[in-house]
């Protein structure tokens, strides 16, 4: 029950501030969503992240989640906990690796 209302507010999060990159370009578009919400009591997080660590959209992933403060779930290849310790440091430098893409 945990894990459903976890999965339904991070699609809420979703709708409600649109990502800004294509999503029919993420590896896990077609992947069963509740991979990316694992168990709390048993986090296998292998499948969500084998999909993020060949996705083309990864760093754009990442940087939406943290924009929008998702606590939820797995975002660009980090778990829930991965993205909580990240400095603001840390951060930065994902945003200016993904703004040194982009150009």
């Amino acid at each position: 029950m945990q894990k459903e209302k976890e999965l339904e507010h991070a699609l809420k999060k979703i709708a409600s501030s649109a990502p800004d990159f294509d999503l029919d370009l993420a590896s896990c578009n077609k992947a069963n969503p509740e991979d990316f919400f694992p168990d709390r009591n048993n986090p296998s997080w292998d499948r969500a992240l084998s999909y993020c660590r060949k996705c083309p959209v990864q760093l754009e992933c990442l940087v939406w989640a943290f924009t929008n403060k998702v606590s939820e779930g797995i975002w660009g290849g980090k778990t829930e906990e991965e993205r909580k310790k990240m400095t603001p440091s840390q951060r930065g430098a994902v945003r200016k690796k993904l703004n040194a893409q982009r150009r």
